[in-house]
């Protein structure tokens, strides 16, 4: 039997809000509503799998406007209305704006999803979270890069086997729980509003400073093979080398039997190990053989059964005078293919071996 989240259903709304009477500031977005003729499952594939820029939410390059098919009104301090306005009126409005901007207090968040799930709200980590839902619920929102989630594919996520009245009930409690998380003894406004809803739709407040360690990951391996491709080697490695410092991990570990995780952590494992290899090649190349050496063993922490890596650590320990350690690689290779896959060493590898053997350079 699914376990029921009790609150009072008269003190929270549909937006998981305590409600006060005609205190409620309900909020008055637009945004693009997913198709709801589609399975729940489907839904969560296509936003995990959906397409994305990372340079959007990086901190200091911030899309200040809506952006992204959202509208929003000229109740919601900090944001462009799309009402039209005369050029007479314009500058009043422009005005407006910028002093309910600096009025509003800034908020910056940063998400750490490589490894154990980490959130900073400014200066602050929050350790303490008053519902592993409401956790789990914001990891899923960070994962979909502030776009808009349909509360049933939210439900669908944390409560498969649940009953949607229920689900729905269950939601609500949820969504208060995580704002309150948020916003801890505060009352910051800007904290306040930091978890979004209308028309049945929950996000990240895009108004926020969003660092989403992910992003940025993906933002370096973006730029490193465009650098490569117009011949900027030296700046690509510089990317590549940013981008593997960020992966302190395999992507939200904690949650490794989810199954909405499992794409994108196969994914970004994927990446990973081919800037892994580029790292090492270029080691090798510039004859920094332990540097060769130590992302070769990354490779193999990653993916064990890597051909690749145990020939490069062949070759390095060879020309570091070491053919003995050269030949225990062999040897490692050989014995964990046959039990993880019942294969023996393809012909590089072995020709390598019996060049080990016969005292040649390799």
């Amino acid at each position: 039997m699914t376990a029921v989240l009790k609150h009072p259903p008269e003190s929270v709304d549909e937006a998981g809000q305590i409600l006060r009477g005609d205190e409620l500031l309900k909020q008055q977005w637009q945004f693009p509503v997913f198709s709801q003729q589609l399975p729940v499952s489907i839904r969560i594939l296509q936003l995990i799998e959906s397409d994305y820029s990372p340079t959007e939410n990086r901190i200091g390059n911030i899309n200040r406007t809506s952006g992204r098919g959202i509208t929003c009104t000229e109740e919601q301090p900090g944001y462009r209305s799309s009402a039209r306005t005369s050029p007479a009126d314009e500058e009043g409005v422009k005005t407006a704006t910028q002093e309910k901007q600096a009025t509003l207090p800034l908020v910056r968040l940063r998400a750490y999803c490589f490894g154990t799930f980490e959130l900073h709200v400014g200066q602050k980590k929050i350790d303490k979270w008053r519902s592993l839902k409401a956790k789990s619920l914001l990891k899923f929102l960070v994962a979909c890069k502030n776009r808009p989630v349909y509360k049933d594919v939210l439900i669908e996520m944390l409560w498969p086997d649940c009953d949607p009245e229920e689900g729905k009930n269950n939601l609500k409690t949820v969504i208060y729980s995580l704002r309150n998380t948020l916003l801890g003894n505060k009352a910051d406004v800007g904290l306040s509003h930091l978890i979004l809803y209308s028309e049945g739709h929950y996000l990240i407040n895009p108004e926020a400073e969003l660092w989403i360690d992910v992003n940025e990951f993906e933002h370096h391996w973006r730029i490193g093979r465009k650098l490569e491709k117009e011949g900027k080697k030296e700046e690509a490695l510089r990317e590549f080398c940013l981008a593997e410092e960020l992966y302190r991990g395999d992507f939200l570990e904690e949650d490794r039997y989810a199954e909405w995780t499992l794409l994108q952590r196969e994914a970004l494992g994927d990446t990973y190990l081919a800037i892994l290899s580029k790292l090492a090649t270029s080691s090798f190349e510039l004859t920094d053989y332990e540097g060769c050496i130590h992302y070769s063993q990354k490779i193999l922490l990653k993916d064990v059964c890597n051909e690749e890596a145990y020939r490069w650590l062949m070759r390095c320990y060879s020309r570091l005078d070491n053919p003995h350690r050269a030949r225990n690689w062999y040897k490692v290779c050989e014995k964990t293919l046959k039990k993880e896959l019942d294969i023996i060493p393809d012909g590089k590898t072995t020709n390598l071996y019996q060049r080990l053997l016969d005292q040649e350079s390799i």
